[in-house]
């Protein structure tokens, strides 16, 4: 492939790792893709981690290095090197991660011929005191919907590898990084809603496992969502996802509120069943002690108002009730209701009215009582 094919952005944010940023850089640049550019951003490292870098950019014009004047935690300088790519395509790689030779021209390939894909990355393997300890799982998110990729891609992770992929640019550009305890699954789930994502069985991404533990343990002790307070890591994924797909609808414009907020309620099964989420009762309310978000107040207006429209217009009663009754639980009921909503609320109280089954008659009329 030649200087003509599209470019590829690598992006390595880096401290303190000089022998293994060597191993990690000298692979990029044996790459048979030829057509990459090198983003280094050195986060104040204290050892030799800059005379690697100056190295590799005296011989290389591809490689383009940065270094920040103090130290900004990871995931800053995980969204620095995203930031000053310019290629079609984007990977970021883990400062200690080091990849087969032809990974990167496996992987355009694979994206240039099949333009429902947004990613595609190699096995992920990983090495443990320098011997293999694991040899890769192949990922393979192929459903059609985005509600059926996200969930898909929740019930088969089983490693955070493949945020290691290649991805269109033009998707991880829309998808933020969340300072939280599996960051990696959130990405790679909103990944999905754009798109497909693949594994790709012949080549591989490889990875220090003992390093991958110790970022483990340091994300667990420094604070922050999983602050020590012994909430089940698996349940703060859970209520940030639930999160991620409830309030932030301009993100997800392809859905109905009403399909993001089933998604949303779906994901937070989909995990507490997966991984058997202990300590908290009720994942809804743990969500809402994690994480409270900004626009809560103004996605619940626009969730309730479409939530009703749709059951106005067709939705069954018995789909619509559980998710009212879930918004209920959150405390949001008593946020004031505009002039369309209250019209709203008019035309389902006398809808309410005309329910043939007494139970659900009942139910009707309690919930949208409750709700104003």
């Amino acid at each position: 492939m030649g200087s003509k094919e599209p470019l590829v952005s690598i992006g390595v944010p880096t401290f303190n790792r000089a022998a293994s940023l060597q191993k990690c850089l000298a692979s990029i640049m044996a790459q048979t893709y030829a057509n990459i550019e090198l983003i280094v951003s050195d986060n104040a490292s204290t050892d030799e981690t800059p005379d690697v870098i100056a190295d590799y950019q005296n011989r290389d014009p591809r490689v383009r290095a940065f270094r920040q004047p103090v130290n900004c935690e990871g995931v800053p300088n995980f969204r620095f090197v995203r930031e000053k790519a310019k290629g079609r395509y984007y990977m970021m790689l883990g400062d200690d991660d080091w990849i087969d030779p032809e990974l990167i021209e496996s992987c355009v390939r694979f994206l240039e011929k099949y333009p429902d894909h947004v990613a595609a990355g190699g096995r992920t393997c990983y090495y443990r005191e320098g011997k293999l300890s694991f040899d890769g799982v192949l990922h393979s998110i192929q459903k059609t919907t985005p509600r059926e990729r996200i969930l898909e891609t929740i019930s088969k992770l089983v490693d955070g590898g493949s945020f290691h992929a290649l991805f269109r640019r033009e998707i991880v550009q829309k998808i933020p990084f969340l300072e939280a305890w599996g960051c990696d699954y959130y990405y790679l789930c909103e990944a999905a809603y754009y798109g497909k994502l693949v594994t790709l069985r012949d080549v591989a991404c490889h990875r220090n496992d003992n390093s991958y533990q110790e970022s483990i343990q340091a994300r667990l002790t420094r604070g922050g969502i999983v602050d020590g307070q012994g909430r089940d890591p698996y349940g703060t994924i859970a209520s940030v996802m639930f999160w991620r797909f409830a309030a932030n609808a301009m993100s997800y414009s392809e859905l109905t509120y009403l399909d993001m907020l089933q998604t949303a309620a779906a994901v937070v099964e989909t995990v507490g069943s997966r991984w058997t989420i202990t300590g908290e009762a009720n994942l809804l309310e743990l969500a809402i002690q994690i994480l409270e978000d900004l626009h809560v107040e103004a996605a619940y207006r626009l969730a309730r108002r479409q939530i009703m429209s749709a059951w106005l217009t067709g939705t069954e009663w018995n789909e619509v009730v559980p998710i009212l009754d879930a918004f209920i639980k959150m405390g949001y009921s008593g946020v004031k209701a505009d002039v369309s909503e209250k019209e709203l609320f008019s035309q389902l109280t006398k809808t309410a009215a005309t329910i043939a089954d007494p139970m659900k008659k009942e139910q009707a009329v309690k919930i949208l009582s409750l709700f104003f």
